[in-house]
């Protein structure tokens, strides 16, 4: 049995990677296919009769899929986030004042080196009752959305390795940051700079590891960047340097808490 012609607007490298992707089931591959039927138009994330919104509409209804991974309950694995961004998600689920946020964050994660021993102690009790549930009515909060990527370390080193070493070239590797195109198209001002956050997670806290899937990156991350076979597809308008490492080892996990996580947190920036 093979898929459907493709539907008019939908780009071909997706077209391709849904018939290419050895990890879903012709029938899931073939309603993807029909689901962008009668699209007016490639791209609008709130527009109905658009390839994107039907995609990713139907992608949402597949999150599940990807082949278990057996691992060892001592396993970890990395996690990489843009620092604005998760600056300004954790201010909206704590409540507190924006910069109260992201000066703890950055005492956290090392971004600030002259934070003073006190500074230190406030950032790390202010996690504990906000981040950890440690507080009288607070709860872990969730380090991601319902899906979580998360990356395995080159061979012959660690996570821990990667982050404390070298961890300047994950971002461009891991095809990060992933509002690239959308705000500086193809390539980033000279001297823009981008701080990160890095996150060691603890296998034995995480539920269902699996293969990433077609469904699971978004149609626009289909189209421009993933590909099938398990690897990342590093960030073709990155640091060369950092290009050139090549992608990583890539899966999915169910949403993840704070607790899932190791008590270090990685600051880094990346120049570009």
């Amino acid at each position: 049995m093979s898929l459907p012609p493709k539907p008019n607007f939908m780009n071909m490298a997706v077209y391709t990677k849904i018939e290419a992707d050895p990890t879903i089931e012709m029938a899931a591959k073939r309603d993807a296919i029909a689901a962008c039927d009668g699209c007016t138009a490639e791209l609008g994330r709130l527009d109905d009769k658009s390839v994107e919104n039907r995609f990713d509409e139907f992608s949402w209804t597949k999150l599940h899929l990807g082949q278990p991974l057996t691992g060892k309950p001592n396993d970890t694995y990395g996690h990489v986030k843009v620092f604005e961004d998760w600056g300004d998600r954790l201010q909206i689920i704590t409540r507190d004042p924006i910069d109260l946020v992201k000066k703890n964050l950055r005492i956290l994660s090392g971004l600030a080196p002259a934070a003073t021993k006190q500074q230190v102690t406030l950032a790390e009790n202010w996690a504990k009752r906000q981040l950890l549930g440690a507080g009288h009515s607070s709860k872990p909060v969730s380090l991601t959305g319902t899906v979580c990527f998360i990356f395995l370390p080159d061979s012959g080193v660690t996570v821990e390795d990667m982050f404390i070493n070298n961890p300047q070239p994950l971002p461009c590797r891991l095809g990060l940051p992933s509002f690239w195109d959308d705000m500086w198209g193809s390539a980033p001002p000279f001297g823009t700079k981008l701080e990160y956050i890095g996150y060691i997670l603890i296998g034995k806290a995480m539920r269902n590891i699996r293969s990433v899937t077609v469904f699971h990156p978004g149609y626009r991350s289909v189209r421009d960047l993933w590909k099938p076979g398990g690897k990342t597809e590093p960030h073709p308008n990155g640091p060369q340097d950092h290009v050139v490492l090549g992608g990583l080892s890539e899966l999915v996990c169910d949403q993840v808490l704070a607790t899932a996580a190791q008590k270090e947190i990685y600051g880094f920036e990346v120049r570009y």
